[in-house]
């Protein structure tokens, strides 16, 4: 993904979509760079053994992009084995998971001195998280006067926050249920609640 130059410049949600799979951009100077690579490349070899280059795929700086996008899904590249080396590099300069993270929002959950104070912490989570898929402002969301499918989480966004759901809140919610009319983000964070012993 360039930053700032072509169709995501000019298209700032398919930009937030990207980043939202883990992606990061590099910036024009960085793509002039590669292009003088290349050139290089071809001119001491011949444009023989290496006939393209590939470009943002710093293991650091992926991890970083996905925890900045909050866990939200797997790289789509991530289960092709072409690309079994960078994951690799990718788990291993990963940091504390943010299971264990004491910031993290389950921790949060499992820390709370009350139901309704656990219940709060999910329904900022999943806000703030549907805000970012959905993209629409997370005040916009109502707690418990309309459904979370209502937003326009459609069945592809659906099968995004099911994943983010078990990885962030260990939590593996039918797909019908996430898609009910009658799923409300109040509902929702009870379910959390519920499954991890947190009741009234």
């Amino acid at each position: 993904m360039i930053l700032g130059v072509g169709v995501g410049a000019e298209n700032a949600k398919l930009e937030e979509s990207l980043k939202r799979k883990g992606m990061y951009g590099i910036d024009d100077e960085a793509l002039l760079n590669a292009f003088k690579v290349v050139i290089l490349e071809q001119c001491e070899t011949g444009g023989k053994n290496r006939d393209h280059l590939v470009v943002s795929l710093d293991p650091s700086l992926l991890r970083k992009a996905k925890k900045e996008a909050d866990g939200d899904v797997d790289a789509f590249w991530k289960p092709d084995r072409r690309f079994s080396t960078l994951v690799q590099a990718m788990k291993a300069d990963q940091d504390a998971g943010l299971r264990d993270d004491p910031a993290s929002s389950l921790s949060k959950v499992k820390t709370a001195t009350s139901v309704p104070e656990a219940a709060q912490i999910v329904v900022e989570h999943f806000k703030n998280k549907l805000s970012r898929v959905l993209i629409v402002p997370a005040e916009d969301f109502s707690e418990d006067n309309r459904s979370v499918t209502s937003y326009g989480n459609d069945s592809m966004i659906g099968a995004e926050l099911r994943t983010w759901i078990f990885m962030e809140l260990v939590l593996d919610p039918p797909f019908q249920q996430l898609l009910a009319p009658s799923l409300t983000i109040g509902k929702f964070s009870k379910l959390v609640c519920a499954n991890r012993g947190i009741q009234q």
